[in-house]
C-alpha cells in the first residue's frame, strides 16, 4: 500500500465537511451576549458557511489530485 497524502487530507477534510454540516446552527435561536467584543450570529453562519467552502474544495482537490495521480501510474 502506497502513502497518498492527498488522500488523506482530502478524507479528514470529508470527516471536517460532515461534522459541520451535522452540527445545526440556527440564528433565529442563537444568543450571543451583548457584549463588547462578541461575534453576532450571523457572523458565526457566514464562518460557518466559508469553513463548508473551503473543506469541499479541499476534498474535491484532494480526491481529484489522488486519482490523476493513481492513472498516470
Amino acid at each position: 500500500m502506497r502513502n497518498d497524502s492527498a488522500a488523506m487530507l482530502a478524507t479528514v477534510a470529508l470527516v471536517g465537511l460532515a461534522a459541520l454540516l451535522l452540527a445545526f446552527f440556527d440564528t433565529g435561536t442563537c444568543v450571543v451576549p451583548d457584549a463588547e467584543g462578541f461575534t453576532t450570529c450571523q457572523d458565526i453562519a457566514d464562518q460557518r458557511t466559508w469553513a463548508a467552502v473551503i473543506l469541499g474544495a479541499v476534498v474535491v482537490i484532494g480526491f481529484s489530485v489522488s486519482i490523476i495521480r493513481r492513472k498516470k501510474r
